[in-house]
């Protein structure tokens, strides 16, 4: 018998104290699409994910950051929101 893992559900959030918005404990696509409250549609030409977290759209990638603190590498996915996505890739 297969126990089944209750689906994580994805949050937005801040990274640090930069204003980036970023999904949560997230670090690749294949983490955002087993989230119960997100739909992940196609890859665009600039790397790009068109992602709806409950209501929201978000245009999401994977971006690599250097902790503060120690220095460790990390990764985190970015959620730009629609409108801020459109005014910088024309």
């Amino acid at each position: 018998m297969r126990i089944k893992r209750a689906k994580t559900k994805a949050e937005i959030g801040e990274l640090w104290d930069t204003g980036d918005l970023i999904i949560e404990d997230i670090s690749s696509i294949e983490q955002l699409r087993d989230c119960a409250n997100v739909i992940v549609g196609d890859k665009d030409a600039c790397g790009y994910y068109e992602v709806m977290v409950d209501d929201n759209i978000y245009h999401c990638h994977i971006g690599k950051r250097h902790h503060p603190a120690d220095g460790s590498t990390m990764y985190v996915c970015y959620a730009d929101t629609y409108r801020y996505y459109q005014n910088t890739h024309k």
